[in-house]
């Protein structure tokens, strides 16, 4: 699932239903999420979801400034300073990056 732009509540929260939903349908009653300090991240609302879905959702945030428990996060910070140019598609952006993790040891 990719969507263009930044990341906010609205986004997440479609990425979220998208994820609980996929995972209703395998049977799953409980699911664990480990995300981000981001302040999309902490709103009610996605907790809620569960209560309503008949489902447990755990919620696991990492620490802030803690780059060593996130380490794709530094990898992006890389990424994001080469000069890149302007892709005809997403599928040029995404298998840039993917190449990009791959060289670095990321599967």
């Amino acid at each position: 699932m990719i969507r263009e732009g930044t990341c906010n509540f609205e986004k997440f929260l479609e990425f979220l239903c998208f994820l609980i939903f996929k995972y209703i349908e395998l049977g799953f009653k409980k699911m664990l999420f480990v995300i981000d300090q981001s302040s999309y991240h902490k709103k009610a609302m996605p907790m809620k979801i569960g209560e309503t879905l008949g489902i447990e959702l755990m919620w696991f945030y990492l620490p802030k400034q803690s780059p060593w428990l996130n380490p794709l996060e530094a990898e992006w910070k890389i990424f994001r300073k080469l000069p890149l140019r302007k892709f005809k598609d997403k599928q040029g952006f995404v298998d840039l990056y993917t190449g990009f993790l791959r060289d670095r040891g990321f599967k």
